[in-house]
């Protein structure tokens, strides 16, 4: 069927009496996505750059139909999450942005790429329970206000730190417990005890594919489909998976197995960061591989391979 002729319109721009409310920093892909993805009993308003826009405004396509969402602008409503889509080097300054939208009581979830800017919003926002999420959904802007919903994928949420145990529900675990019940939620979404071991697999692997295809200027497929290109993804992973194990971070994979199947899955796919590169955007080289080297500098470690990937990568954004 033609899409021109299937375009429900989902508006939402009413608040509801009670239910949870949900801002939402970054209505990139995937915070379109996210928002497309929250129950119509949620309350959920829009904290976009711009903070005088009154609502915000997309088309999201997915493999069935094209919806139209239509997303106020926060006014000063209480909200009980905040969750964070846009990139990590934006991410303290969106937070601050919108602090005035964040109690002591909202909790914060990073919805984002790489690592270390967990550890900067839990510094800076250590009463507030920080939670973090990791999708491996697949979303593009076919244009400003057009958003298609490119590959299904599964969202894994879990508590990162922060919150005031006594005033929180609690897991199982025994941590605070989300607001927002994620089994409300389109999609697949799971609940993982230790996202940390989520974050740190999809960083290994991040840190391998999007520098090697910003290098190559290439898409994924390439990195295992031309043989020296092969040999030096080979190489970059062992260096990665031999500094998991010198800093005792969890990585319960192969790491080339990962890589090359992901690679091989995402074969037409340009990175996220060969795609800021060629749009003469800010990478997110500094929370992936610049993590990597800050933390592997602590213990004297040296990554050969890493560190030139690093400084070519922060050449081209210069």
């Amino acid at each position: 069927m033609d899409k021109q002729n299937r375009t429900p319109v989902n508006n939402s721009s009413a608040p509801l009496k009670g239910g949870i409310s949900i801002g939402i920093i970054g209505l990139g892909a995937i915070g379109c996505l996210f928002r497309s993805q929250i129950s119509s009993n949620a309350n959920v308003y829009a904290l976009p750059r711009n903070s005088a826009l009154k609502e915000i405004d997309f088309q999201l396509d997915d493999q069935y139909q094209s919806t139209q969402y239509t997303t106020p602008v926060w006014q000063n409503e209480p909200l009980d999450v905040v969750v964070v889509c846009c990139k990590a080097t934006q991410c303290l300054a969106a937070l601050d942005l919108w602090k005035k939208a964040i109690s002591k009581d909202c909790q914060i979830v990073l919805l984002q790429n790489g690592m270390g800017q967990q550890e900067l919003v839990a510094a800076q926002y250590p009463h507030n329970a920080l939670f973090a999420a990791s999708t491996t959904e697949g979303a593009y802007k076919k244009s400003s206000q057009h958003i298609v919903h490119a590959g299904q994928g599964i969202t894994q949420w879990g508590y990162f730190s922060g919150g005031c145990f006594s005033e929180n529900k609690l897991t199982q675990e025994g941590s605070p417990a989300l607001k927002l019940d994620i089994n409300t939620l389109k999609g697949e979404h799971k609940w993982h005890p230790n996202i940390e071991e989520v974050l740190f697999a999809k960083l290994a692997v991040n840190a391998v594919i999007n520098p090697l295809t910003v290098k190559h200027n290439c898409k994924n497929g390439i990195l295992i489909n031309d043989p020296v290109i092969n040999r030096e993804l080979e190489a970059l992973c062992e260096e990665t998976q031999n500094l998991y194990t010198a800093m005792h971070w969890p990585l319960a994979i192969d790491l080339t197995e990962r890589v090359k199947s992901i690679a091989n899955l995402t074969a037409e796919n340009v990175s996220s960061m060969l795609q800021d590169v060629r749009s003469m955007r800010e990478t997110e080289i500094d929370f992936i591989t610049g993590y990597l080297i800050t933390k592997a500098q602590l213990i004297d470690y040296e990554l050969p391979k890493h560190v030139p990937l690093f400084k070519s990568i922060k050449s081209l954004q210069a």
